[in-house]
């Protein structure tokens, strides 16, 4: 039998959006066995940035964006900063930090050959991040699963991919950027709901980087959605 895929999700790498912790720990109990042509396992890191989630702080310790810190885009179309309280510093260097390293390590014990999707889960703004390379072969399943997974939940997810031609959601030094080059798999930054922030559930919100958490009275709904739809995308992934 062929080596099982691997798929690797992570959440809580902006400790001010933890709504991926929860999805992710859940993920693992929703996950059938599979027999067959279909093995496939699962690499889930609930939470990237504890320091960051404990203080429910956007950045890591050291203050830096985590998903800012990757060498793909890093410091490129003005969606970083090298200003130490910025929100978005990227950091002194490529995967200076040690969360960074700590994640491309278990990429690489996966092992690296057998990774087939990669999802970093966020919150919020309802869309799918999803990075193109210009690999065709590569691109073309990206949006296929993308488009899969969107129509598990009737598409209220948007379609966020880029180009690689230099315009659109462009690598930006996420995690994202940095599995789809260097890995050439599908991977996206999924930014959960609400599509426009607090007043989707009768409240208040304003946009910006710090982030949101879902009431606990929508938690259960949103996580068994995305255990749905995950389930299909690894199920899809899978192979043969």
């Amino acid at each position: 039998a062929s080596p099982p895929a691997i798929v690797l999700v992570i959440g809580g790498i902006h400790g001010s959006e933890p709504a991926g912790v929860p999805l992710i720990e859940t993920l693992d109990e929703h996950w059938p066995t599979l027999d067959g042509d279909r093995a496939v396992d699962l690499l889930l890191i609930a939470n990237l940035n504890p320091d960051g989630v404990l203080a429910h702080r956007r950045t890591n310790a050291n203050g830096v964006d985590l998903n800012r810190n990757n060498e793909h885009g890093y410091g490129q179309n003005n969606s970083s900063s090298t200003d130490p309280v910025s929100l978005i510093n990227r950091g002194p260097a490529i995967a200076s930090e040690p969360e960074i390293l700590a994640l491309q390590a278990a990429a690489a014990l996966a092992p690296a050959g057998q990774l087939r999707l990669y999802v970093d889960v966020h919150s919020f703004s309802q869309i799918y991040f999803a990075p193109l390379t210009g690999n065709s072969r590569r691109d073309e399943l990206t949006v296929q699963l993308m488009q899969r997974m969107r129509a598990v939940t009737n598409f209220k997810y948007r379609d966020g991919r880029s180009t690689a031609s230099g315009t659109g959601n462009d690598a930006i030094g996420t995690t994202a950027d940095y599995f789809a080059y260097d890995y050439q798999v599908p991977s996206w930054t999924l930014e959960l709901e609400p599509l426009n922030g607090g007043q989707d559930y009768g409240g208040t919100a304003s946009h910006g980087h710090s982030g949101f958490i879902l009431p606990d009275s929508e938690i259960a709904r949103v996580r068994d959605e995305q255990a749905q739809t995950h389930l299909l995308g690894f199920y899809r992934q899978a192979g043969p």
